[in-house]
């Protein structure tokens, strides 16, 4: 496999805190770069290795699947992968960008409470915002704190922002109207999302709130949820003897946990997004896998 491609592929492995979607765009850019320069089949092989290998680099995280599967079938001709990717490109924050349109008047004026780190979300929630009595509760979700870093970019926004620990999400669910958030793959049988997904649909069940699930089109796929364990150390450093440590990124809750779930394309049922899922026209080199 190109070098270039090899490059992509660590970045992606390595990456821990973006989104789907905006790690799906990061891929993009230098792959279509790559795609322009070396036209025709002359990358036809390495760029069926590299798509399997970008599956498999991210396993839950439905717009890399999405992508790869795009490549795989495109692959025959580099220029179509660079206007694919150009397409990609341009879709994910025209997505957030609609959803938010969408999904705003379902928070606005209400106390939100939300988890993890979400494009479509952030863009919700800033829209939403226009409402002055618009108010949210952000965790900090570890254990790579990206919900504080939503939370900081939110708050230059204009936006009012509490910031909570992981564990006290119950507590503070009592103070929510409505729960908001992201996903990084819908499949057939629910959402998986970041760990803290379960425990905010258990606290927005208990308190009678409604949770409203935000995902572009590129998340809905036959992307099984995968026990990808990551490094123990962002746990606990160290050797402790006795002590083993289990340090996984994701989680699934199934639908009837989900009040409402918005695409680009508007609100959608379960059997709406069943349907999404079973419609994927999926590559044979990822069916396998599938």
């Amino acid at each position: 496999m190109l070098s270039e491609l090899e490059a992509i592929l660590h970045q992606v492995r390595a990456d821990r805190l973006s989104g789907a979607s905006a790690l799906a765009a990061h891929v993009c850019v230098p792959l279509r770069a790559l795609c322009e320069r070396v036209p025709g089949r002359q990358l036809q092989h390495d760029l069926e290795e590299f798509a399997v290998a970008l599956a498999k680099a991210q396993p839950n995280m439905a717009s890399i699947w999405t992508l790869a599967n795009g490549v795989l079938h495109r692959s025959a001709d580099s220029s179509s992968v660079a206007s694919f990717c150009e397409a990609m490109s341009d879709h994910y924050p025209a997505a957030a960008a609609r959803i938010a349109e969408l999904a705003a008047g379902e928070v606005a004026g209400k106390r939100v409470l939300t988890t993890s780190s979400s494009s479509a979300v952030f863009h919700t929630l800033v829209r939403a915002s226009k409402d002055p009595a618009t108010t949210v509760i952000a965790c900090e979700s570890r254990p790579m704190r990206e919900g504080v870093l939503m939370a900081r970019e939110l708050g230059r926004m204009n936006v009012n922002v509490t910031l909570i620990a992981d564990a006290a999400l119950s507590l503070f669910s009592s103070e929510a109207g409505v729960g908001v958030v992201g996903a990084d793959a819908v499949n057939r049988d629910g959402v998986i999302g970041k760990i803290g997904l379960a425990h905010m649909a258990l606290a927005c069940e208990a308190r009678g709130i409604p949770l409203i699930v935000l995902a572009d089109s590129t998340k809905f796929a036959p992307v099984a949820l995968s026990r990808d364990l990551r490094d123990p150390s962002e746990l606990l450093e160290g050797v402790t003897p006795g002590v083993s440590v289990e340090n996984l990124y994701f989680e699934q809750v199934s639908f009837k946990h989900v009040t409402s779930l918005f695409t680009e394309r508007g609100r959608l049922s379960t059997e709406d997004a069943q349907r999404a899922v079973w419609g994927a026209k999926v590559h044979p080199k990822l069916a396998q896998r599938f």
